[in-house]
C-alpha cells in the first residue's frame, strides 16, 4: 500500500500548515486494515475511525449505524439495527417502541405491556384498570364512540363508553354515558345522566337501568306482542315478539300477561317459558278468575294452561324471580291441546323482565 511522504517543512509541531494536495490513495495509519483496525482519511473526504469523542454539534445529512444512541448508559434513547426506535429506562429495560411499521408500544417499568397503538390509530390497552383521569377531565369527539374490548370476552361483554353527547339513547337522556356491564361484575362511576345496557348478539341495547338528576332508576324490559296470533300447533310455539335477552349471574322479576280467546268449543291453551338453563326460579301460574296461585321454587321455568270453551275470552299469567347460570334469549311459546282447539293469543300480550341484582 502506497505512502504520501509529507514534506518537514509542511509539518510543525505535530501540524500540517499550507497547502498540500493528496496524490496518494490516502492518508492512514500504519497498522490500517479496511473496518478492523487503525484510521484512514481519502482524496474524496471522507474517513474511517474506530471511535471518536465531538464535543459539539455534529452534522451530517445522514448518520448510517447499526445503532445510535444518545448516551452509553441508561436511561437511553436508541435507535435500533432493525428501524425501532426504544427508550430503555434507568434499569435498563425498555418501557418505549416505535416499530418500523409504526407501531407504538408503552411497557411498564418491570416490562409487561401496558398499550399498544396501530399505524391506523387503534389504541388498544392491555388491563382497563390502569386507566385513570384527572379530577374535572372532560372528553370531547366529533361523532362515533370511544370503545375498549376487554380482551377474551364476548362480543356482547365489552365496556362502551359513549361520550359524544347530547344525542339519544335507550332512556332518552341527553349528555350521558353508557356503561355496558357483563356478568362478571360492577362498574363503579359518577355521573349526572348514564345508562346500563345489555347489547345482545345482534348489537341491539337494552336497557338495565339509568341514573338522572333525579336519582337511580331500575328500567325493566317490557316486550309486546305486534299482533294477534292463532295457536294451532300442540308443541310449544313462540308468540311474536315475546322474546328478550338474559344474562348469566343476573336476577330478573318477570311477569307474562298473555290474552287469550278460544276460537273452537272444547280444548286447553298452554303457555311456557323457555330460556337458557336457570339456577333458581320462584314462578307461579294463574288466569282470569282464579283467585290465587301456587308458587313453585326449582331449577326450571315456568308454565301453565287452562281448559277453555268456544269463545272464551281470558288472560294467562306467569309471574315470579329467576336467575340464570348461562347467558340467552328468554321466550314465550304457547300450544293447544288439539290442533283442532286452535286460541288466539291477543295484541298487547306482554313479557316484562326486571334486573334486581
Amino acid at each position: 500500500m502506497a505512502f504520501k511522504i509529507v514534506p518537514a517543512d509542511l509539518v510543525t509541531t505535530g501540524k500540517l500548515t499550507g497547502q498540500y494536495t493528496l496524490t496518494g490513495p490516502f492518508f492512514q495509519s500504519p497498522n490500517y486494515v479496511p473496518g478492523a483496525s487503525g484510521w484512514a482519511v481519502f482524496p474524496d473526504g471522507s474517513v474511517e475511525f474506530n471511535n471518536g469523542t465531538f464535543r459539539a454539534t455534529v452534522s451530517a445529512a445522514t448518520i448510517i449505524g447499526s445503532t445510535v444512541e444518545n448516551q452509553s448508559s441508561n436511561p437511553r434513547t436508541s435507535v435500533n439495527p432493525d428501524g425501532s426506535v426504544t427508550i430503555t429506562n434507568s434499569a435498563g429495560v425498555v418501557i418505549f417502541r416505535i416499530a418500523p411499521d409504526g407501531t407504538v408500544t408503552w411497557y411498564s417499568a418491570a416490562g409487561a405491556q401496558l398499550m399498544q397503538m396501530s399505524p391506523s390509530g387503534v389504541l388498544s390497552i392491555t388491563d382497563p384498570a390502569h386507566i385513570t383521569f384527572p379530577s374535572g377531565a372532560s372528553f370531547e369527539q366529533a361523532a362515533g364512540n370511544l370503545t375498549s374490548q376487554i380482551a377474551g370476552s364476548s362480543p356482547n361483554q365489552f365496556m362502551q363508553m359513549l361520550l359524544n353527547g347530547p344525542q339519544s339513547n335507550v332512556a332518552g337522556n341527553t349528555d350521558w354515558v353508557q356503561l355496558q356491564l357483563d356478568s362478571a361484575g360492577g362498574i363503579n362511576v359518577a355521573d349526572a345522566n348514564m345508562e346500563f345496557v345489555y347489547v345482545d348478539t345482534s348489537g341491539t341495547p337494552h336497557l338495565y337501568a339509568y341514573m338522572d338528576s333525579n336519582g337511580f332508576h331500575i328500567a325493566g324490559q317490557s316486550f309486546n306482542t305486534p299482533a294477534d296470533q292463532t295457536i294451532s300447533a300442540t308443541s310449544d310455539t313462540l308468540i311474536t315478539g315475546l322474546e328478550a335477552p338474559v344474562a348469566a349471574g343476573i336476577t330478573y322479576r318477570f311477569k307474562v300477561l298473555v290474552p287469550v280467546v278460544a276460537n273452537q268449543t272444547g280444548g286447553s291453551a298452554f303457555i311456557a317459558m323457555h330460556g337458557p338453563a336457570v339456577s333458581v326460579c320462584g314462578a307461579g301460574f294463574r288466569y282470569s278468575g282464579q283467585v290465587g296461585t301456587a308458587v313453585n321454587w326449582g331449577t326450571s321455568l315456568p308454565a301453565g294452561g287452562v281448559a277453555m270453551n268456544n269463545g272464551q275470552a281470558t288472560w294467562l299469567e306467569l309471574a315470579g324471580v329467576v336467575a340464570f347460570s348461562a347467558t340467552g334469549t328468554v321466550s314465550v311459546q304457547a300450544h293447544t291441546s288439539s290442533a283442532a282447539d286452535t286460541f288466539t293469543t291477543k295484541l298487547g300480550s306482554i313479557l316484562e323482565l326486571v334486573p334486581v341484582t
